[in-house]
């Protein structure tokens, strides 16, 4: 046995506490910076945030750390860029196509690889297969040839609540709504069942705020349909067009019409009914104790649509309110009436449906509550109002009772008389239908040209001041300011001189005259001499038509003075088939010279 020892030395050391060290340096916070450049290798074109910002082609995202640290200094990373640029337009994927396998005909069978066009599917015996590899068929069927074809699970039923798939081909589906999905996953559009929405979009998630809209009643809408649009209307035979602000502006229209007031564009004129309509109260019966005393309203339009924006304007010949009281020894019992027009907006074109009343103007008088009939009139004004595309809206008068006794109050009542009311839309519309044109801003600012019948080309211009209105119906039709007129036209103008030897004519006419010295017998388009001063012109066969009795003007000026009394000219009668006028330099006629006019 050996025994071994160990040998060695021990130190004994007294420890001393040292000195402290220096503070640390630590990193206080990291902030991420952005910022957004057009070059890929430089920073241009924008400055540093922290707010990250949106990528649009074209541009690059850089980023930096700005870091802090706890002894307050501060350092940046070198900028980095972590985009590039858009890459090019993907390849379009390929289409599932179906068919039934036919071993009779060769053809062509595609995977779907890149660059081909479809992805085929085939049934074969009931089953399905897809093709796994693009080849030309041969006799060989699918189920023998797993080289090219892969066939599919077979499920005779299947029902779950959620069903995810890459492709899908379905030859019958039936479905409440299907969604269309852009690449980034955003909803672009799609169909659903609903009939009170557009039943196809596109350009939204929403239905109503697509692009593309189309209703189940065939209609359609192309555009912003809160701003430029188009909609189509096959049930109106109306193409319209919207501007950027919604507003009607241009209408293509298959439909025809018959008359001009009916081509103005809808809500450009308002009917007023009958004027001088009376409004009462039975002031023992319709009203509350010195409260409101009961309203009577009387609509004098009917309801209308309003196409676009804009102001209407009513015009009031005459306003009337009256009261009349009796004798009553409290003198604070007289009463107020008050009178008030009114504009309604309804949201339906029944009128049944009231969602806005604004008072236009207001007439009031009070009554002295002693026997006496108290009334106030406001004659010849017009108040003017701002209405709103897509409205319904009608005029009314409403007169009311407030205060007074329930025996002091013997009649209560309002009279208007409306001229016209029209209104002026903020911008010009125009319209091409199948029987014409029509471009309107008012009802006093308007082009319109129209065939009216088979025979009736009318046309009609009007601005605020002048106007002029074609047809054959009321032949030429001048306005000034507010008021028509009919234009006559001039059948002829002609000068006679007569003597005992025979007439003589100088005439401009669209038909000629000639002189007639025979009898006193019917000669179409001549001049005869009935006696001293007196002149029968006979009209040409084919003025019979224009029933110039009825409808003709006749003027007759003496156009020389041959003795020193004042020559006289007159008419003596005038038929449908001629016109007979006399000169004379006192009662009984004398041979002399004239002018002759006739009008229609």
């Amino acid at each position: 046995m050996v025994n071994r020892s160990a040998q060695g030395h021990l130190t004994v050391v007294r420890q001393r506490n040292g000195k402290d060290g220096s503070t640390g340096n630590g990193i206080k916070t990291i902030v991420k910076e952005y910022y957004k450049s057009t070059s890929s290798i430089s920073l241009v074109g924008g400055s540093w945030s922290t707010d990250v910002p949106t990528w649009t082609n074209g541009t690059y995202i850089w980023t930096r750390d700005h870091i802090t640290y706890t002894d307050g200094t501060e350092v940046y990373t070198n900028p980095v860029n972590t985009t590039g640029a858009q890459g090019a337009q993907g390849e379009q994927g390929a289409i599932l196509r179906l068919s039934e396998w036919n071993a009779n005909v060769p053809r062509e069978y595609l995977a779907g690889n890149r660059g081909e066009k479809y992805h085929d599917v085939i049934v074969y015996n009931d089953n399905f297969y897809d093709c796994i590899l693009s080849h030309i068929s041969s006799t060989t069927t699918p189920d023998q040839d797993t080289t090219h074809w892969k066939q599919g699970d077979q499920r005779d039923f299947v029902a779950t609540k959620v069903l995810l798939a890459r492709n899908a081909l379905i030859k019958i589906l039936a479905s409440n709504q299907i969604t269309v999905y852009d690449n980034d996953g955003n909803v672009s559009g799609g169909m659903q069942g609903n009939p009170a929405i557009p039943i196809f979009w596109a350009g939204a998630e929403n239905p109503s705020s697509g692009a593309y809209q189309q209703n189940i009643d065939g209609s359609a809408t192309y555009g912003n349909p809160q701003g430029e649009h188009i909609l189509l209307d096959p049930a109106g035979k109306t193409i319209k067009f919207f501007n950027s602000s919604n507003q009607f502006v241009t209408e293509h229209n298959a439909k025809t019409f018959s008359n001009l007031s009916s081509i103005l564009p809808a809500g450009c004129t308002v009917t007023l009914s009958s004027s001088n309509t009376l409004v009462t109260i039975n002031p023992s019966v319709d009203r509350i104790w010195y409260g409101v005393q009961g309203t009577d309203t009387s609509y004098f339009t009917s309801v209308w649509a309003a196409s676009a924006n804009g102001i209407l304007t009513v015009n009031m010949n005459q306003m009337l309110v009256s009261i009349t009281t009796e004798y009553h020894s409290n003198q604070n019992v007289g009463g107020l009436a008050t009178v008030s027009l009114c504009l309604y907006r309804y949201s339906d074109s029944a009128g049944t449906k009231q969602s806005a009343r604004s008072i236009l103007y207001t007439l009031t008088r009070q009554g002295k509550n002693d026997g006496a009939a108290c009334q106030s009139i406001e004659n010849n004004f017009h108040v003017s109002t701002r209405i709103y595309s897509g409205g319904y809206y009608r005029l009314g008068v409403e007169l009311s009772y407030f205060g007074g006794g329930s025996s002091n109050v013997s009649t209560c009542f309002a009279k208007y008389n409306a001229l016209s009311a029209s209104i002026e839309s903020d911008v010009y519309s125009n319209m091409f239908f199948g029987n014409g044109l029509v471009l309107s801003k008012s009802t006093d600012n308007y082009f319109a040209a129209m065939l009216e019948n088979s025979t009736n080309m009318r046309m009609a211009i009007s601005n605020s001041s002048y106007g002029l209105d074609v047809s054959n119906g009321n032949g030429v039709m001048m306005k000034k300011g507010t008021l028509w007129h009919k234009q006559m036209i001039t059948l002829f103008a002609m000068r006679i001189t007569g003597y005992s030897t025979g007439v003589s004519i100088i005439c401009k006419s669209n038909a000629t005259f000639n002189p007639n010295t025979t009898s006193a017998t019917t000669n179409a388009g001549s001049v005869y001499r009935v006696k001293e001063g007196v002149y029968r012109i006979y009209f040409p066969t084919a003025w019979s038509t224009y029933k110039i009795g009825t409808n003709g003007v006749c003027f007759v000026t003496a156009i020389e003075n041959e003795t020193t009394h004042g020559w006289l000219a007159r008419v003596y009668e005038i038929t449908d088939t001629y016109v007979e006028v006399c000169t004379s330099d006192d009662r009984s006629p004398n041979e002399g010279k004239l002018f002759v006019e006739l009008k229609i």
